[in-house]
């Protein structure tokens, strides 16, 4: 029985965590998307190239985030329990189309 709760809490822990990364992971997409629309709208417009916002970094639940646009792609690295954490978000003129972990 003891070893049956024990299987039971060690599951919940896991599902809190991974809901936990799933929550930055998806506050580093929405301010990725937010970037690329910011940068899209400067070059599809042809305003001024240096409003673009080529490099942010972002607290997300007391983690710090670093984003840089590439061009393609957007660079996104934070670092979570000493494990360090490389996405890239990549897009086109239409929005983002597909995302790695590195």
């Amino acid at each position: 029985m003891t070893s049956l709760i024990s299987l039971y809490l060690l599951d919940h822990a896991y599902l809190i965590e991974a809901n936990k990364q799933s929550t930055i992971d998806l506050s580093c997409i929405s301010y990725a998307k937010a970037m690329i629309q910011h940068n899209e709208r400067i070059r599809q417009c042809h305003f001024d190239p240096k409003d673009l916002i080529l490099e942010k970094s972002e607290m997300i639940n007391d983690i710090f985030v670093t984003f840089r646009d590439e061009n393609t792609f957007i660079d996104c690295m934070y670092v979570k329990k000493e494990k360090k954490v490389h996405m890239r978000i990549y897009y086109d003129t239409q929005g983002i189309f597909d995302m790695d972990f590195l």
